[in-house]
């Protein structure tokens, strides 16, 4: 299935759902979605991770960030969207960018220094794209399956 087509089958299936109007399907659905973007979300996480700095503990404490999922499946454009947050406020879309800056802590009576230090690129948006079609043929696979028993439903 090519990305067009699994973008169409996705609004195909957020329309039906829609248009059931059952709250609880809705419940179920999210559930269902969230089933399979967490562990996709976890790997993302822990590749990433893995790639940077061990050093100081900078990566054990990236491997502790935690995945939101939105589902949007109202509106124009449906769509399920993933954020990463870690406890410390590290700057994710930064560090896939390459850059991480952090305080160099001098000797006593002198000020803190910021720094930037070079760390590797694409660290996470690389895991994300290895996985990314794989997982969007399963969230269509499930909004499928949605929809063929709101047809189901309707039909009695």
């Amino acid at each position: 299935m090519t990305q067009d087509e699994g973008a169409a089958a996705f609004r195909a299936a957020a329309q039906a759902l829609r248009e059931a109007g059952d709250k609880d399907l809705r419940r179920e659905v999210s559930a269902s979605l969230r089933e399979v973007t967490k562990p996709f979300g976890a790997r993302i996480i822990r590749h990433g991770a893995v790639e940077m700095p061990h050093r100081g503990g900078l990566s054990a404490r990236l491997a502790k960030a935690r995945m939101t999922q939105t589902n949007a499946m109202n509106g124009r454009s449906p769509g399920i969207g993933m954020r990463f947050k870690v406890r410390e406020g590290y700057d994710l879309a930064a560090l896939d960018k390459g850059n991480l800056k952090h305080p160099v802590f001098a000797r006593p009576g002198r000020p803190r220094v910021w720094a930037t230090q070079r760390v590797p690129r694409d660290a996470y948006t690389r895991e994300f794209l290895a996985g990314r079609d794989q997982v969007a043929g399963e969230l269509v696979h499930t909004l499928e399956s949605v929809t063929e028993r709101i047809a189901q439903r309707s039909k009695r």
